[in-house]
């Protein structure tokens, strides 16, 4: 669950991107759709991501809920949250002109993706991935 929203989000700054160097409102408009699905399933990979720590630590071995594990939660939380807002700045200004994203927007993307890098990575020492 949690690769679904990380890779729609992913696609929908590509899209964002080529849309701006194309002046492609349709490629803008799949940069959104992308974005939408992103934002309705982020909070699942949050809360799926929660759930599976009970099941592996929480339950089983009563380990306490710090150190990466903590960061990792709340690195996703707040990406999730930006994913949210990403979306609003999107919805409002599809409202207002063609949907191209704005710098502001662009900005806050990029800003999120760097979040969304930090909080793989240190989910990824969890997994045993790194």
């Amino acid at each position: 669950m949690v690769h679904f929203p990380v890779a729609l989000f992913i696609i929908s700054i590509l899209f964002d991107l080529l849309a701006l160097w194309r002046k492609d409102t349709g490629l803008a408009s799949a940069a959104y759709l992308n974005l939408t699905i992103a934002a309705i399933t982020s909070p699942i990979a949050v809360v799926t991501g929660f759930v599976a720590w009970q099941f592996a630590y929480g339950g089983i071995s009563g380990e306490s809920f710090k150190g990466n594990l903590q960061l990792h939660l709340i690195a996703g939380i707040i990406t999730t949250l930006l994913i949210g807002v990403l979306w609003g700045m999107r919805s409002a200004s599809k409202k207002k002109d063609a949907g191209l994203p704005t710098p502001a927007y662009l900005i806050l993307a990029l800003i999120t993706m760097a979040l969304l890098s930090f909080t793989g990575h240190v989910g990824g020492f969890l997994s045993g991935v790194n």
